[in-house]
């Protein structure tokens, strides 16, 4: 995957390759964790879904021909947070490095 051009705030990079893309970011809690949740879940037929008090975890389809996964963990009044959206066709590609991704997330000050 290629990096893209960080956005001006610095808070996060985002990587493509065709039409996959990796965007891993940090921001300020201005929502709650779960209202963030719910937004994430727009415009998704999601197939998994979790909410826990520090994390949570929203997977599915987007147009019916990209799968979604968007993780975001809730430390120190900040959220971090990885979201990846590739095409169904690749997910043997890109489902093995889902969990890699996520737990290599660190949030740095």
């Amino acid at each position: 995957m290629a990096p893209q051009p960080p956005p001006q705030n610095g808070d996060g990079q985002e990587f493509r390759l065709g039409s996959a893309r990796l965007i891993a970011f940090g921001s300020n809690q201005v929502l709650s964790l779960a209202e963030t949740y719910r937004l994430a879940q727009k415009d998704l037929r999601v197939t998994y879904r979790v909410l826990r008090p520090e994390f949570f975890v929203v997977s599915g389809y987007k147009k019916g021909s990209m799968v979604v996964y968007h993780y975001t963990k809730a430390t120190g009044g900040a959220y971090i947070s990885v979201y990846l959206e590739y095409p169904v066709s690749q997910k043997k590609t890109y489902d093995p490095l889902i969990k890699p991704i996520v737990d290599s997330l660190k949030l740095r000050r």
